[in-house]
């Protein structure tokens, strides 16, 4: 899972800059080709956010994984914490994740939070 590549210090110190004891973390959303630019991912988290808000929660963690989630995510109010390089992830043995060569600087995922007023 990609969330346990963050660092713990990277972790911890997002813990501490907004003096986090307790929050939620979401997971990934996934759109079959034939729904996507309808909003439903967009209308999926915010009511994800209403709900845990509603639960007492006001923090939230999430890992976007591609350009077009994390725009929704910042749309929602999310701010960026931590990249996860694609091209840096390996397997048990050290072995690259992804085939590198078709690697861009867009393929990355993104720690991003969202702080609940």
């Amino acid at each position: 899972m990609i969330s346990t590549d963050i660092p713990k210090d990277v972790r911890n110190a997002m813990y501490s800059k907004w003096n986090v004891t307790d929050y939620a973390e979401m997971f990934i959303a996934s759109t079959n080709p034939t729904y996507r630019n309808q909003g439903l991912s967009t209308e999926l988290f915010s009511r994800a956010v209403q709900f845990l808000h509603a639960e007492g929660f006001d923090f939230i963690e999430c890992i976007f994984t591609s350009a077009t989630t994390r725009r929704m995510a910042t749309k929602l109010g999310f701010q960026h914490y931590h990249k996860i390089l694609y091209k840096d992830l390996r397997d048990e043995a050290g072995q690259n994740i992804f085939r590198t060569e078709k690697i861009t600087e867009d393929d990355y995922a993104s720690a991003m939070v969202k702080i609940i007023d």
